[in-house]
């Protein structure tokens, strides 16, 4: 090539060993006692150290000591349970690693200090996560349900905290914080039809989070910027926001300034940037599908399966400098006269922004389409690229063929 190629080579190598140990005990086919205990060794924690997670289950099936007093409930559990996660440090999370430069000194190799000190007392955590549900069936198992609360609780995880420049780094990675998560699990099953040559399967999810919650983050510190580090971070893109009281996961960035509601516009009708704007939650308040299987002539198989996610925000990159570069469908529109957005305004081109001055009042102008089109990078605006996480979506259509192997003889 022209110029000198970028390559890179890298390996890693991880090593984890563990001791497991699981019990399970029941009653009469009907009460289930479980429970196991586990500790792991890795090669990302402190030398010596090592991790311990532990849970336990109870569950009840009430369906046999009812069936005769209620003939059309084919399986019934409640059920309860609490267990830890393993949640390790990362691949060299436990060292500052220092940058090779390009460039030499006197013939020797140039290294740069890190930005990210780690604290000695840094490794990894366990988080506590309770359950309850009921399962139940109905009519020899052709509908049915099943139900899950659940409580978890994430503390004293590894996590990157700000510290002032003047120390000589700007983040240090220390064991802190407590994230308190709730919501529910739901999924249902039916088979509306069951006979020789079509049986129809149906089931859905959904899933609903309750609550996600930054219950707190370090001792004096109660807003925290996740990282950083992507393209455009510190400056044009979105980022995502801890704050304490707040849910997990709030995405803030450069804003459009308004008046009750209206943006605010400058004298050549451009928007004026609001530094550090709430946008809403990455994550969506709750999400599910329903899939649908259909059996023909005892070979022939249909999938219909279909997604849904309601709630929570995003902020698309692409869309940023594809608008800037007049790259998307909206920079090549008609405006409201009917003419190009892109033509001059003088020849009825432009894009027409409607706003109020810095009194309220309502103004409006046409401004020059690339001039409009640029000003979200130039000042650093990402509303303009927010979009709603809401959607439903076609996951999967498939049509499938049971090679009767036997009758062929290939089975054989």
């Amino acid at each position: 090539s022209k110029s000198p190629i970028n390559y890179g080579n890298t390996r890693q190598e991880f090593i984890r060993r563990g001791l497991f140990i699981r019990a399970d005990f029941g009653f009469r086919n009907f009460l289930f006692l479980e429970g196991s205990y586990r500790r792991d060794y890795t090669s990302t924690e402190p030398a010596g150290h090592y991790i311990d997670s532990k849970s336990g289950g109870l569950s009840f099936v009430f369906s046999d000591l009812i069936k005769k007093a209620v003939p059309f409930i084919s399986y019934g559990k409640i059920r309860g349970s609490i267990g830890q996660l393993l949640n390790t440090l990362g691949y060299n999370q436990l060292n500052s690693l220092y940058g090779i430069g390009v460039q030499q000194w006197n013939g020797n190799i140039t290294t740069a200090v890190p930005n990210n000190l780690v604290d000695p007392a840094l490794q990894g955590a366990t988080n506590v996560e309770k359950e309850l549900g009921i399962e139940m069936r109905f009519l020899k198992n052709r509908i049915g349900f099943n139900v899950t609360y659940w409580d978890r609780t994430n503390k004293d995880f590894p996590v990157d905290l700000t510290v002032p420049a003047q120390t000589g780094f700007t983040v240090i990675s220390k064991n802190a914080g407590e994230l308190a998560k709730k919501g529910w699990d739901v999924t249902g099953f039916i088979k509306p039809i069951q006979s020789k040559n079509l049986d129809w399967d149906i089931s859905a999810t959904w899933g609903y989070l309750t609550k996600n919650e930054v219950v707190s983050i370090f001792p004096g510190l109660t807003r925290l910027n996740l990282d950083r580090t992507g393209a455009f971070a510190t400056s044009s893109s979105a980022y995502a926001v801890n704050e304490v009281g707040q849910p997990w996961g709030q995405i803030f960035g450069g804003g459009i300034k308004k008046i009750n509601g209206v943006p605010q516009l400058t004298s050549g009708g451009l928007f004026i940037r609001e530094a550090d704007t709430k946008f809403g939650s990455a994550l969506p308040q709750y999400t599910g599908g329903v899939q649908n299987t259909f059996n023909l002539f005892k070979h022939f198989t249909i999938n219909i399966n279909i997604d849904y996610s309601y709630g929570g925000k995003f902020f698309s990159l692409s869309d940023f400098w594809g608008t800037f570069s007049g790259l998307t469908a909206r920079t090549a529109e008609l405006n409201d006269r009917g003419i190009p957005l892109r033509d001059p305004v003088a020849d009825g081109g432009g894009v027409h922004v409607f706003g109020v001055d810095a009194t309220g009042k309502a103004v409006d102008y046409y401004v020059d389409g690339q001039t409009y089109f640029h000003q979200f990078r130039n000042n650093n605006i990402s509303e303009n690229s927010i979009y709603d996480l809401t959607f439903v979506k076609l996951r999967e259509l498939s049509l499938g063929y049971k090679i009767p192997v036997e009758k062929l003889g290939i089975g054989k």
